[in-house]
């Protein structure tokens, strides 16, 4: 009974154990390539951000100039009214 159940039990132990070792083989190779290609998917992201970040920031630049002309001009309106009051009022005088 022994030398049957050595013949069909030790050759499924065997497979077993083989198919056991394949598959931690794949495992970690699948785990490898995997970590490898998300790393480079990540490095395209920071990139990608890096990108808008600096388009934002140029817009909020020009944003900040444009505005900054506005405060200008408003000021050179308001100028140029109290100058039109006061030639107002030197006509109407």
């Amino acid at each position: 009974m022994n030398e049957v159940a050595a013949e069909c039990i030790v050759p499924v132990q065997v497979n077993l154990e083989e198919n056991r070792n394949r598959a931690i083989d794949y495992v970690k190779t699948e785990t490898d390539r995997l970590k490898k290609y998300l790393e480079a998917e990540l490095v395209k992201i920071d990139m990608v951000l890096n990108e808008k970040l600096e388009l934002l920031s140029n817009v909020k630049a020009r944003s900040d100039a444009k505005q900054e002309e506005i405060t200008r001009k408003e000021q050179d309106l308001e100028w140029l009214e109290g100058i039109q009051k006061r030639v107002n009022r030197i006509i109407r005088f």
